[in-house]
């Protein structure tokens, strides 16, 4: 039987997840589809209680932790399917979802990827995000953050898909060329999927009746920190083209005094790694322009059709509490939102 969608979920040292993540794939009983499980050389026994309990799921052995990208590339290809869903170890997936996921890639060959509706698993009435928001600048944010689960009811077009649960055709995956690895191991790889599907023609859309538990706890620790900064400069570099970055400047120096504002308020390990990311560009340099080579020679839509689903405001509130960051987003957020309009006058390339 041709199989029509692959499911990927990529396991590093993820047991305690597995059990209700694969149960709740399995138990959906779709007839066309395989579940692949990539393991970034596990030392949990997960390996062995994937075999065990699962004899149905194909793992496939990295042999060494890929990260995230590496890993979901390297389970692509050992994918039969016509589509790819993606999704988390530590979710668990409703009835209905994969079809849902699937549906509007089938029926719009202008849709590059879906994303789903993802509910925190502690308080399932509550929503993690419905895809995710993205400033202009490329800081990413969740979208409906704890917002009621009957809330954000209706399709829509978003700014990125969420890389705990989303689809894409596996034809379109592998003409991106898949995620960016020099993104591992982890954070912002969905956001830069999502933008190079744009750039290169093709809508991302939320679809609310695929519905995902996910265990997910907010916070930002400082490795969080360096690779979200690393990669939030990496993406920039790669998809904007040049004269929309030399009239981003001002923007992207005010986005790098919010970064360094939080920074500063949270330690000194926070500015050493935040040193650190630029660094890393640095010494990367001519790989990113390499990659971004490849980005633009698949270019088909302007920066202002991606800027449009750019949002100008940053939701600081996501990032920490406290009343010197309910006030710096007020006072940045106003400063963004002039910005934003102005540049939309401006950006039509």
């Amino acid at each position: 039987m041709a199989i029509k969608t692959s499911v990927v979920v990529v396991n590093t040292n993820d047991k305690k997840y597995l059990g209700n993540c694969l149960a709740s794939l399995v138990d959906l009983q779709l007839p066309d589809f395989e579940i692949i499980v990539v393991d970034n050389g596990s030392v949990d026994g997960s390996v062995g209680f994937i075999t065990s309990e699962f004899p149905t799921v194909k793992v496939v052995a990295a042999g060494r932790n890929l990260g995230f990208s590496g890993a979901n590339n390297l389970g692509v290809q050992s994918a039969s399917g016509t589509y790819l869903v993606f999704v988390n170890p530590d979710t668990v997936t409703e009835k209905g979802c994969i079809e849902a996921l699937v549906s509007p890639l089938e029926n719009d060959s202008h849709i590059g990827l879906t994303t789903a509706k993802i509910l925190l698993m502690a308080t399932p009435d509550l929503i993690n995000t419905c895809g995710n928001d993205v400033h202009f600048t490329g800081f990413g944010y969740l979208r409906g953050w704890q917002a009621p689960r009957n809330s954000y009811s209706h399709v829509e077009e978003v700014c990125s898909i969420s890389g705990a649960a989303f689809a894409i055709s596996r034809t379109f995956f592998n003409s991106l060329g898949g995620f960016d690895e020099a993104f591992s191991p982890i954070y912002v790889e969905d956001t830069d999927l999502s933008w190079r599907a744009r750039i290169a023609g093709y809508r991302i859309v939320y679809v609310p009746d695929a519905v995902v538990k996910h265990d997910y706890k907010s916070g930002f620790g400082p490795d969080k920190f360096f690779r979200l900064e690393r990669n939030r400069h990496q993406m920039l570099l790669k998809t904007y083209r040049w004269p929309t970055l030399i009239v981003l400047i001002p923007a992207l120096v005010l986005s790098e005094v919010v970064s360094w504002g939080y920074a500063i308020l949270h330690g000194n390990i926070y500015i050493s790694n935040k040193l650190r990311a630029y660094h890393w560009i640095g010494s990367h340099w001519q790989k990113i322009l390499d990659q971004r080579i490849k980005v633009q020679k698949k270019r088909t839509n302007k920066d202002r059709t991606l800027f449009l689903m750019c949002s100008y405001h940053l939701a600081i509130e996501q990032a920490g509490d406290g009343l010197v960051i309910k006030t710096s987003g007020v006072f940045f957020n106003a400063i963004f939102f002039l910005m934003y309009y102005f540049y939309l006058i401006l950006i039509w390339w």
